[in-house]
């Protein structure tokens, strides 16, 4: 969905980004006013490290607050 993003995020100077730097590069982003290429990288984050649920509980928060509900509704775990 928003992989272009998530792509771009992938190194920083040249070295893979760790998931963490991802991480901490898309609450920058957020924080920009940037909440689609945050999105972008979360996504991924969630995607490739399901194990790690603050990945996709702060997609599902930011696309939330973005105003993008029914994406978040889409991707929120409810049981």
């Amino acid at each position: 969905m928003f992989c272009a993003y998530a792509q771009a995020a992938d190194s920083i100077q040249g070295y893979p980004a760790s998931d963490e730097q991802k991480y901490q590069q898309a609450l920058s982003l957020y924080k920009q006013n940037k909440p689609d290429e945050s999105l972008s990288i979360l996504e991924n984050l969630y995607h490739t490290r399901p194990e790690v649920s603050r990945y996709l509980y702060d997609f599902v928060a930011i696309a939330s607050w973005s105003d993008k509900h029914e994406l978040a509704v889409s991707e929120a775990p409810i049981n």
